[in-house]
């Protein structure tokens, strides 16, 4: 299976019209107000800073075969 991501504009009617700007990606802060530095983390641990929402008008999932 092969995942793929591909964001589309919408062509306008008028090549000289740019066309109209997507808006980006919400980032969200995380819960905690500043990281830990990653000396204070233990091995295997991980801590989310924050979080990337996309909305699903961008993403494109393709499915294809491997070769």
């Amino acid at each position: 299976i092969l995942i793929g991501e591909k964001r589309l504009r919408q062509q306008s009617k008028d090549p000289r019209t740019p066309p109209s700007r997507q808006p980006e990606a919400d980032i969200s802060p995380s819960p905690s107000p500043r990281p830990r530095p990653p000396d204070e983390l233990k091995e295997g641990e991980v801590e989310e800073v924050c979080d990337i929402s996309t909305p699903p008008s961008d993403v494109l999932v393709v499915e294809g075969q491997a070769i």
